[in-house]
């Protein structure tokens, strides 16, 4: 059974930008606070002229995929793992 489940909603993250890269330290999920313990991996996608930059994260229970719209400065939880 595949634990990924697939939620693609708009979020609301609080980030840091240091050294011209943007890192999620928190973000809203269903009106719960989540605190980012590790970033697993990030890369930036184009999709025509806009990029978006992926971000695997955990909270210390759970993995997350955010997706960083880098053209219209918006956040999305596109899936959650739970392991």
């Amino acid at each position: 059974m595949d634990p990924t489940i697939n939620v693609n909603q708009p979020i609301k993250v609080i980030a840091i930008f240091k050294n011209n890269h943007c890192y999620p330290v928190k973000f809203y999920y269903k009106n719960q606070l989540i605190i980012v313990q590790e970033i697993s991996l990030q890369h930036p996608t184009h999709s025509g002229q806009t990029i978006c930059h992926i971000f695997d994260i955990n909270d210390g229970q759970t993995d997350y995929r955010l997706e960083f719209n880098a053209s219209s400065l918006q956040w999305k939880l596109i899936a959650l793992i739970n392991v």
